[in-house]
């Protein structure tokens, strides 16, 4: 079992610090199943290689990614979560920028991925931050890419789009 938060030493619903959150123009799907054959899972990439017969195929270890107060309330109930005692005495629970990732399963599953397959990177460098277009073969060269969520858009067993999920 393994589950993080992200920790920069900046705390949610304490007054005076500062909270880092999604910015408005990026936001987590949820990672649910459509009907039919469509699946939207949120993975970790382990790795993105091409076969011999041109073929890209993705190894993926599925997790679940969970923002806001549904966040906390995972993290609690773990005994993820952070708390911070008020000057009431009150304790006040959170999770540091505001999500938790939980990966209880680490059973890999290798997918092919669709030649017309549609990839979203954060693009770290715009203002505010945003998403760009990317190719599989920068998502291959990517540095720590396995520490990255990334959203699959499943088809039918097939990746038709890789969309990299923002976390601060």
């Amino acid at each position: 079992m393994i589950t993080l938060s992200c920790n920069q030493n900046q705390r949610a619903n304490k007054p005076g610090r500062k909270t880092i959150t999604q910015p408005p123009n990026i936001h987590a799907r949820p990672a649910v199943a459509d009907t039919g054959n469509n699946l939207r899972q949120f993975a970790y990439i382990k790795n993105v290689q091409q076969q011999q017969n041109g073929q890209w195929m993705c190894t993926a270890d599925y997790i679940t990614f969970y923002m806001g107060d549904k966040a906390v309330q995972v993290a609690k109930k773990r005994g993820g979560a952070a708390v911070d005692t008020g000057a009431n005495g009150k304790l006040t629970y959170f999770v540091y920028n505001d999500y938790y990732i939980v990966n209880d399963n680490k059973k890999l599953r290798k997918l092919p991925v669709s030649s017309a397959v549609v990839i979203k990177l954060v693009d770290f460098k715009s203002n505010p931050i945003g998403m760009r277009n990317g190719s599989l073969n920068e998502l291959m060269g990517m540095k720590s890419r396995d520490a990255y969520p990334f959203i699959l858009s499943i088809s039918k067993g097939v990746i038709t789009s890789i969309t990299q999920q923002y976390v601060p």
